[in-house]
């Protein structure tokens, strides 16, 4: 009879996930992959003409980071959903989305996931890359802080960590910080201070009094302690925090392989919202989280729980969710650059899909 593993203290459940975030390179594989749902068909019970392809076409996509939120991708590869329609997703996970957006750029990667932050950025410095689609349409970020920071109000006179100053940890601090009426870099001091694995060690440490982490992280921290003052994902902000994206180049080349990929990035949400217990398996590995121990075992539930309620069917780009990222525009800089919706976004692909029938079917595969 096997041995029973040994239960994991909560600090160290903290330290494999901050150790996760800090790790780069591609995802390793499930070694049991969880069957996805009936190979194959479009979701409209016909059978759809890229399972009868004799091979798979690869595709490569870069992942901005080790976060739930940035999971949909990996999560849909490795549950074999992709295959469905004709292709081999590999994703590779990153340290930054700089880093993302460079390995898109110089031909490594067919797509991308990463922030509106990093694309806006991209496309200011004369880069033709398109948004396809948004799936955290939200900030879902929290402030958390040491113990006797109970409240948003004592935040006042603190130093806050975000991951570096003009990043989307650096807009939702301020952003939050506004909110309930304090000023950043007056009220608050705002510090770079790296990932998540450093800012919440600087935390601990005492040399920052708050930072800004994403689940589970928030669910974790208050177990030690610490108090989350505000859930930013609670505020109803429309916001385009994370998404997928592709050269203008590569759409026009290839559109049945985006109008393929996209098939699967959608089906990828319905998985996740109906398929608890094989999405937790896929997100216990892509977190390096142990599903037998119970805090993270409890921290996997509240994890798949908190991105179910916040991925939608659809996952369509919005303006409204732009316009704070539009607002980060330097001066002088407008729609015209090519930095406004029409430059930035193309919705044309899965609005096709959505026209077809495709995605009603899916939900109604799906039971939704």
């Amino acid at each position: 009879m096997p041995a029973r593993r040994a239960r994991r203290p909560l600090a160290v459940a903290v330290l494999a996930i901050l150790l996760a975030a800090c790790g780069s390179g591609a995802a390793s594989a499930p070694t049991s992959p969880p069957a996805p749902p009936t190979a194959g068909t479009t979701g409209r019970g016909q059978t759809d003409a890229t399972a009868d392809r004799p091979t798979l076409e690869r595709v490569r996509v870069g992942v901005a980071g080790v976060s739930a939120a940035l999971a949909p991708v990996w999560i849909g590869a490795k549950a074999g959903l992709f295959e469905k329609y004709g292709l081999q997703v590999e994703p590779e996970v990153l340290q930054s989305g700089t880093v993302t957006m460079q390995g898109l750029l110089g031909g490594d990667f067919q797509f991308v996931e990463t922030s509106g932050v990093d694309l806006l950025a991209a496309r200011l410095g004369g880069a033709d890359v398109r948004i396809l689609g948004v799936h955290i349409n939200t900030i879902p970020y929290s402030i958390v802080a040491r113990a006797e920071i109970d409240q948003p109000a004592r935040l006042r006179g603190t130093r806050i960590a975000v991951s570096r100053l003009g990043t989307s940890s650096d807009f939702a601090v301020r952003y939050a910080l506004e909110r309930i009426g304090l000023k950043p870099d007056v009220d608050v001091t705002i510090i770079g201070a790296g990932n998540q694995a450093t800012r919440f060690a600087a935390l601990q440490s005492g040399a920052v009094d708050a930072t800004i982490v994403s689940p589970p992280l928030n669910l974790l921290s208050q177990k030690l302690g610490l108090h989350e003052v505000l859930s930013l994902s609670g505020l109803g902000i429309e916001y385009a925090h994370e998404g997928i994206a592709a050269t203008g180049d590569y759409l026009q080349a290839h559109p049945a392989a985006v109008s393929a990929f996209l098939k699967g990035y959608v089906e990828s949400m319905l998985f996740w919202k109906t398929q608890p217990e094989q999405t937790k398996a896929l997100l216990a590995q892509y977190l390096s989280l142990d599903p037998s121990a119970g805090e993270e075992a409890a921290a996997l539930d509240e994890t798949w729980q908190a991105y179910r309620d916040l991925l939608p069917d659809l996952p369509r780009p919005t303006r409204s969710g732009l316009e704070l990222i539009f607002a980060e525009r330097p001066p002088g800089t407008d729609a015209s650059s090519g930095a406004g919706y029409a430059g930035l976004v193309d919705d044309g692909p899965l609005s096709a899909l959505e026209q077809s029938g495709f995605v009603d079917g899916l939900r109604a595969e799906y039971g939704q």
